[in-house]
């Protein structure tokens, strides 16, 4: 797998038993963010990083993940990878308008000349609420490593069309 990543790592972590309490019993601060107070999980915990993930930024993100936290997506029905990778990239989607405020699209659509893949038009003839992923037009260019760790630990290093590398050579 080829995946890139640039701009370094930023530390998404759960406070000490904050994702224990979501999880376990459905309680503390993400459960109220979830509406799931005194429902025991599993609960996606991806929503919780969403909004920080695509808020400054485009592009793939690797993810890296203690095994308990890979359980869970498991058992709210993610059977692959892929499908996660999908998923975040659904997630990413928002509308033209907000988009057009990023730094790197202007760049990669040609000042908004280039032709949008969905839809088949230029960019500009594109109205403001039409849907687009900030994450990039590919969900595979995820990457998601799954390690030993602490308790309620997610990092991700920042994507966007930086340097490219092969977790694959790791082996």
């Amino acid at each position: 797998m080829i995946t890139q990543a640039s701009g370094g790592i930023v530390g998404s972590q759960f406070s000490p038993g904050g994702y224990r309490a979501l999880q376990k019993s459905g309680h503390g601060g993400i459960a109220r963010r979830f509406d799931v107070k005194g429902k025991p999980g599993p609960h996606n915990w991806l929503n919780y990083l969403v909004p920080s993930v695509f808020a400054g930024r485009e592009g793939g993100i690797v993810l890296m993940m203690i095994p308990e936290m890979a359980q869970h997506l498991v058992d709210l029905g993610f059977k692959t990878k892929d499908e996660v990778y999908d998923w975040l990239w659904k997630a990413s989607f928002e509308p033209v308008k907000q988009y057009r405020n990023r730094s790197w699209p202007d760049f990669f659509r040609n000042g908004w000349r280039s032709i949008e893949k969905t839809s088949g038009k230029p960019w500009l003839e594109l109205p403001d609420d039409y849907m687009v992923p900030s994450q990039g037009d590919d969900p595979f260019q995820n990457c998601i490593i799954v390690a030993g760790g602490q308790e309620e630990a997610a990092v991700e290093l920042l994507g966007g069309r930086g340097a490219y590398f092969s977790i694959d050579n790791w082996r």
